[in-house]
């Protein structure tokens, strides 16, 4: 390390299973394993299944079918597909190699990602001092923290978890020693959060750099060191353009969409606060389960109340904030304490203040999304505290750790008590070992379950320190806490991630039934009506893209805002949305706000537009795939040839070869002035600037992984 800056003392080495960096990881694999063992079982639920699964599902099979899907025909009566994050994320090209996303594949992503996870956070641990036990230890209690368990149905809150603690990492030792290595890795690391996480972990990661920048270098002494800040600057510069050349197809993307998506400008305040971390969620630093559950308890949703880390690594939080040295570290726990504040919404003016003052807080929708950085500050004050525990070879805290488990076991007991008494069901279900019962009926046989579990760890980590032999002591004790956490994610995980009534074999078998390629759709149909034909009870929404059916209603975050200002009058009176692919309407009337419209009367604000048509048409529709609809139409006069996609930069139609403008008709849709006899139409989508920035981003991949691997292999062989 070349830079002043002290983290903590390391702890000399000794031989031990966790000695050998080998051996850690393997161990890790294996906690990753058995924490989400679940998902290789079990479908997944929530935004996974309305938003997540059916998108991996689209994308892989487009890509194996030779096609780059900028446009998803079938969301929402077509969508710009290349605008989310999951196109031009590198892992899902990497998925797209394995053929078409089978279901039991978001369990082995859900296990892969947490090992990567851990492994992230063991290093980042390991870079601040601490010994393997202690590294290992919080890097199994960052897998199944509150926050990981708790939003599994997130995939990009998960994405974001993964990728976080690498960047951090390399953000440091880009400080410490700027070269370019840390930057590259760090652009790396970077690009892939960028590209396939919930954008608040960006803004929050910004501001956070930026507090660590002008902290380090003011406390270090590093202004005086000849050349650092030039050097900084450099690397920092080469960081931000290696980062924007990898992610350059997304951001053009989601640059161009601001003007034509709901969530493309500024959230209003009262919008942000609507599902805030609570301060009863602080009750599932003890009682994650009942965080997880009782969303009406808790006051928010139960993917956002939680922040469990183990109840026994809450001591180790205490020790680590009476022995936290590095100023560095000081500034993350305190951001994460400031951020713990700000997700806790308008409960207090933290946050009304932060959303003012802090540029691209008034893009973050979600405020829980805040408690990331809390729970990531006990974590680190965790391993801290860990890592002086285990230095302590005169076992001066072991005493303090006795009188806390002694606290633990009362505080549970209390609860206990509390609630046998408030509910004699419960104590009832307790005492004939009802455990279902327990954990299903009501809120007092949750928090029971709970303490009864946490007073059988408490005491078998009391008999570990009482007892135990002093050279398995405190792998006796890691071991307990583990499976402590382990338990407790899948206790959790049957709420916030899981759908138990399917499994992903009956998934797959459902899924399997749909034809391959990209047969021609007959209308617009409800999400209930593609489930009812196709006999697909394993998704939740968004069904259509699975089905190759256009829905109208599609779940979308993203919704277009014509799209969404089309379907208003349909959703005030229930009324269904069916149209055929492409339609002759028989008469445009003139309207500037949306009506009720369907197959034989239109609506346009141009008055040019308005018309009313006779005569005989016919349509057939011969293509219909991802970015491409051919027909052939047939007319006795020109009329005006409406199709059921929205409109959307990027499409152009030809008609008979001959380039034809779109309008838009309907408020969302598009439409074509088609000469009168036979004509061949094709709607086409290109973007060719998205084009060219994947050519240069697939570019700028190889090149980075070329410098990262294989120069470095030639160097060592000669």
């Amino acid at each position: 390390m070349s830079s002043n800056e002290k983290y903590i003392t390391p702890l000399r080495s000794k031989k031990g299973l966790l000695s050998n960096n080998n051996m850690v990881y393997l161990l890790l694999l294996t906690a990753s394993v058995l924490s989400f063992l679940l998902t290789l079982v079990y479908a997944p639920v929530y935004d996974y299944a309305d938003w997540t699964l059916p998108k991996k599902i689209f994308i892989t099979e487009a890509l194996n079918n030779g096609i780059l899907p900028l446009w998803n025909p079938y969301q929402s009566m077509g969508f710009p597909e290349h605008i989310d994050v999951n196109l031009f994320y590198l892992p899902t090209w990497i998925l797209a190699l394995f053929g078409r996303y089978i279901p039991v594949m978001w369990g082995i992503e859900e296990v892969l990602y947490a090992f990567i996870a851990a492994i992230g956070f063991f290093k980042l641990s390991k870079h601040f001092g601490t010994s393997s036990k202690a590294a290992f230890i919080m890097s199994v209690a960052y897998i199944n923290s509150g926050v990981f368990i708790g939003n599994t149905q997130h995939f990009a809150w998960i994405i974001g978890m993964v990728w976080m603690p690498f960047v951090l990492l390399y953000f440091i030792r880009l400080l410490e020693q700027p070269d370019m290595k840390n930057a590259i890795c760090l652009a790396v690391f970077g690009s892939l959060l960028l590209s396939g996480a919930y954008q608040g972990f960006v803004f929050v990661l910004l501001w956070l750099f930026v507090i660590m920048l002008v902290s380090y270098v003011l406390s270090n002494g590093r202004l005086k060191e000849k050349g650092y800040i030039r050097k900084l600057i450099i690397y920092l510069a080469v960081c931000g353009l290696v980062c924007l050349v990898l992610s350059l197809p997304y951001i053009i993307s989601i640059l161009s969409s601001t003007d034509f998506i709901i969530r493309g400008k500024p959230v209003a305040y009262e919008k942000t606060t609507a599902v805030p971390f609570t301060l009863k969620g602080l009750l599932s630093l003890f009682f994650p389960y009942v965080a997880c559950t009782e969303g009406g308890f808790t006051g928010t949703d139960i993917s956002m109340g939680s922040v469990f880390i183990g109840v026994m690594n809450l001591f180790f939080c205490g020790l680590g904030l009476r022995n936290i040295k590095s100023n560095v570290l000081k500034v993350i726990v305190i951001w994460g304490l400031f951020c713990g504040i700000v997700s806790l919404g308008n409960v207090t003016p933290i946050h009304k203040l932060a959303f003012n003052i802090f540029p691209l807080f008034n893009y973050i929708r979600v405020v829980a999304l805040f408690r990331i950085w809390f729970m990531l500050s006990l974590l680190i004050l965790a391993v801290i505290g860990w890592n002086k525990y285990l230095q302590d070879r005169e076992e001066r805290y072991k005493r303090p750790f006795i009188y806390f488990l002694c606290g633990v076991a009362l505080m549970y007991m209390a609860v206990l008590i509390f609630c046998s008494v408030k509910s004699p069901d419960a104590f009832h279900n307790l005492y004939s070992l009802n455990i279902k019962g327990l954990l299903h009926n009501g809120i007092e046989g949750k928090f029971i379950f709970t303490a009864v579990f946490e007073i059988i760890v408490t005491v078998a980590s009391f008999i570990i320190l009482i007892l135990g032999n002093k050279r398995f002591k405190y792998g006796l004790l890691i071991m307990v806490i583990c499976i402590e956490m382990i338990l407790t994610s899948w206790l959790c995980l049957r709420y916030t991630g899981l759908n138990i009534e399917h499994t992903n074999k009956e998934s797959a078998k459902q899924i399997a039934t749909i034809p391959s390629g990209y047969p021609v759709p007959q209308a617009t149909k409800s999400i209930t009506d593609i489930a009812q034909q196709h006999n697909i009870n394993c998704l939740w929404q968004n069904i259509g893209m699975v089905c190759k059916e256009i829905e109208y209603g599609s779940y979308n975050p993203l919704y277009l805002v014509k799209h969404e200002a089309m379907l208003k009058p349909y959703d005030k009176r229930e009324i269904p949305l069916l149209l055929p692919v492409a339609f002759f309407p028989n008469i445009i009337i003139r309207s500037d706000t949306a009506i009720i419209f369907n197959r034989d009367t239109a609506y346009s604000s141009d008055a040019n537009q308005t018309k009313q048509y006779s005569g005989q048409s016919q349509i057939r529709i011969s293509v219909f795939e991802p970015n491409n609809i051919l027909m052939q139409c047939k007319t006795d006069t020109e009329r005006v040839l409406v199709i059921s996609q929205n409109c959307y930069p990027g499409w152009k139609a030809t008609i008979n070869g001959i380039e034809s403008p779109i309008n838009t008709i309907n408020t969302s849709l598009m439409s074509v002035k088609v000469p009168k006899g036979e004509s061949e139409i094709w709607f086409h989508y290109s973007r060719p600037d998205v084009i060219i920035c994947l050519i240069v981003a697939s570019t700028g991949w190889i090149v980075v992984l070329a410098y990262l691997f294989i120069i470095p292999l030639f160097r060592k062989r000669r």
